[in-house]
């Protein structure tokens, strides 16, 4: 064997190793989604809706971390989805003004005390259909297409509040 041959076969094999190894980097589990057939579907980061609801007051910066947003708009196809932590109340703010939509919607409410995750850590004012409810455990919401629903209230947040909204739509909209 020449030399030349020796080391044509030690960089193919060093080629097979690091094709391997970013298989394996790259594959299931990968931290670039967007080098993957489905990876395109994977939303790492909050992209806005193009125009902010009109629904939504202005909120101040320290009140919440907007960690995701989905719909159509980001994902052809997705619907509506938004994640946040929620971390300071303002109880004499209202942060979401009374509104409805043409699709049901789903908000979740969970608090990030992990000895005791019942407990949502808080207290939150939501309106549904005129009623008035007062959140203190983790919950998941049910607002049927329709029903006026809001205003939102943070009255008290002790610990971080992980909160999403949800809705089979291609675009939040009210």
């Amino acid at each position: 064997m020449t030399r030349t041959t020796k080391i044509l076969g030690m960089s193919l094999a060093a080629a097979a190793l690091l094709s391997a190894a970013g298989w394996i980097a790259y594959g299931r589990g990968s931290n670039h989604p967007g080098e993957t057939r489905y990876g395109r579907y994977i939303v790492t980061r909050h992209k806005p809706p193009a125009a902010e609801p009109a629904n939504l007051d202005a909120q101040p910066k320290d009140m919440l971390i907007q960690m995701t947003y989905l719909d159509g708009g980001v994902v052809p196809g997705a619907y509506y989805t938004e994640c946040s932590w929620l971390l300071k109340a303002y109880p004499d703010r209202v942060w979401v003004k009374e509104h409805t939509h043409d699709f049901d919607e789903v908000f979740g409410f969970y608090g990030s005390d992990v000895a005791n995750p019942r407990s949502l850590g808080g207290e939150i004012e939501l309106w549904i259909g005129g009623e008035r409810h007062i959140l203190t455990e983790s919950c998941l919401v049910f607002v049927p297409k329709g029903t006026r629903h809001c205003p939102l209230i943070l009255r008290r947040i002790d610990k971080p509040i992980f909160m999403f909204t949800t809705g089979p739509a291609q675009k939040y909209g009210s």
